[in-house]
């Protein structure tokens, strides 16, 4: 079977890979895949290409990150990047925090936190600040895996940080669980009653309460999707 054909299967695994290299003996024809035409040849070769974590593959993954390619490859690429585990990458995929897709620049954060470097990690806390909640939440994750990895405490991992806004916004980042964003709605629950006195406003009080649960609801619900894409 030409190698092609077997990189046009649908479902890849590490034992493809070992038949790969096992019938053409020669890593260059992996990186040559990922030249091909076919989309799938080349999505399914990224993957191989993690599994494998050879480091003669980063800077040819990286080149693609420069290229014009569909958002898809771009984040199969950041995983694979993410899975060979080499500093060199912390760049591109530095950048790739700043792409407008936010499953890009999730997928960003989780690299960053397999690769495990000091600049990764200054990365990773500035992504703590990213508007959506789900980058946030994944640098968060990717900042705990490095502290189990590198066997310290978040506290140890703060006094390393020299950078005095980078250790700020690690100190302050609080996590958005459930409970934290009720303790938040609560406290302006708080200062509404503080401002609002008078019999008038009372069917303002109705729509906060229908709102609150609307968000209660929000937040189980993403809640528990997170609980279960971890597992």
């Amino acid at each position: 079977m030409a190698i092609f054909e077997l990189l046009e299967e649908s479902t890849y695994n590490g034992l493809i890979a070992n038949l790969i290299l096992e019938e053409h003996g020669k890593f260059y024809h992996l990186l040559k895949a990922l030249r091909h035409e076919n989309w799938r040849v080349k999505e399914n070769v990224i993957k191989i290409l993690g599994i494998l974590k050879d480091r003669r593959a980063v800077y040819p993954l990286i080149e693609l990150l420069s290229e014009n390619e569909r958002n898809w490859i771009h984040k199969t690429v950041i995983e694979a990047l993410g899975e060979i585990s080499d500093s060199r990458a912390i760049p591109v995929i530095k950048n790739a925090l700043r792409h407008k897709k936010i499953s890009i620049r999730r997928r960003a954060a989780e690299a960053l936190g397999k690769i495990a470097d000091k600049a990764g990690l200054n990365q990773l806390i500035v992504a703590l600040q990213d508007d959506v909640f789900e980058v946030r939440r994944t640098a968060s994750y990717a900042i705990e895996e490095l502290c189990k990895r590198w066997d310290i405490s978040k506290e140890d991992l703060t006094d390393t940080i020299t950078d005095e806004n980078l250790k700020q916004i690690l100190v302050n980042y609080k996590e958005e669980t459930l409970e934290v964003v009720e303790e938040r709605i609560l406290g302006l629950e708080e200062k509404i009653e503080e401002v609002i006195r008078t019999p008038n406003i009372i069917p303002m009080q109705e729509i906060i309460n229908n709102e609150r649960k609307k968000i209660k609801k929000f937040l189980e619900r993403r809640e528990h999707n997170y609980s279960r894409n971890k597992e």
